[in-house]
């Protein structure tokens, strides 16, 4: 895979296909675009030029300073952009980079066409159960793994440990309002039987996007780029067209 180096961090990414416009495949917390994103990316490179990267912290790239949260994250993302592609771009963001989404709609919309938040991750947050995240940050790493694989056996927090800052981090940062200022045309693409990003906050994020277009998969879970990657891919077609 090739890679690029922006602020000493390096990145690995995939780039497939010659169509236009092209397509930025971002995805999920738990994953590497290779693994989840790699069907997807093999359909619309038919038609689009794809690139599909890997975050930092994920794959083989760099690891994240400890202190990035979504802001970080999309800034990132924002430079890799820009040194990659000259034209404006489609982007494409599952779970975790559906959040990144959102913030770069709103704070570089100059760098996308349209955008495609699919089972996006923006409103993580909870004031309760991200107090009890914050309140065992003294506690050593064997009883914090103890303490997450009982009171939060669903979560994130467990599957990448060395990010596990960043993921404290990043499920305090409620992107709801800043939702409200995209402008550029939107398309949300949701599972009807996610349980991790519930179809409400699919409603509640079409309804704050003024040129938003909501479709839902029905009986979809969660992982619709890799378990329903054909309805997402023909979708993404239509949309694009």
């Amino acid at each position: 895979m090739p890679e690029v180096i922006i602020n000493n961090k390096k990145a690995f990414y995939s780039k497939t296909g010659n169509g236009k416009p092209s397509i930025l495949l971002v995805h999920g917390w738990s994953s590497k675009a290779s693994k989840s994103l790699g069907k997807l990316q093999k359909i619309l490179s038919r038609k689009f030029t794809t690139i599909a990267l890997d975050l930092p912290g994920f794959g083989e790239s760099d690891n994240p300073d400890p202190d990035w949260g979504v802001y970080e994250y999309a800034e990132f993302i924002s430079k890799f952009i820009k040194r990659l592609e000259s034209e404006k771009i489609i982007y494409f963001g599952h779970s975790f980079g559906g959040a990144l989404g959102v913030v770069l709609a709103v704070k570089y919309p100059d760098l996308f066409e349209k955008i495609i938040l699919c089972a996006a991750s923006y409103k993580r947050h909870n004031t309760q159960r991200s107090s009890m995240f914050l309140n065992t940050k003294p506690f050593p790493l064997f009883f914090r793994k103890f303490f997450y694989r009982i009171f939060f056996p669903d979560s994130d927090i467990l599957k990448i440990p060395k990010l596990e800052s960043n993921f404290r981090k990043v499920v305090t940062q409620d992107l709801t309002s800043m939702s409200k200022n995209i402008r550029i045309d939107t398309m949300i693409l949701w599972g009807e039987k996610d349980t991790q990003t519930p179809i409400e906050k699919a409603k509640l994020l079409q309804s704050n996007i003024k040129n938003s277009y909501l479709f839902i998969k029905e009986k979809g879970s969660h992982s619709l780029p890799y378990e329903c990657f054909e309805w997402v891919a023909k979708k993404i077609e239509e949309f694009i067209q």
